[in-house]
């Protein structure tokens, strides 16, 4: 039988991921209502996600995969 730490991740691995689905779809263009000026001035800066992990933590809210080198590669290749 599962312990209740067990039972709590998989229940909360779910909903995160359950709920950051909607979160994830791509559309067209960028609404400009979630546009905000930045406070400082200087360079912009872009983050780039690299999703892969060697293990999964339950608690995770980020898109991310099992590390497999070959998913890796093409990955990279496509930025």
């Amino acid at each position: 039988m599962k312990g209740i730490y067990s039972l709590l991740c998989d229940f909360f691995s779910w909903a995160v991921r359950f709920e950051g689905r909607k979160f994830l779809a791509l559309g067209e263009g960028v609404d400009d209502s979630l546009l905000v000026p930045s406070p400082e001035r200087g360079n912009p800066a872009l983050y780039i996600h690299i999703p892969f992990c060697k293990q999964l933590c339950p608690y995770c809210s980020f898109n991310r995969f099992l590390y497999h080198e070959d998913k890796v590669r093409r990955y990279f290749r496509s930025l």
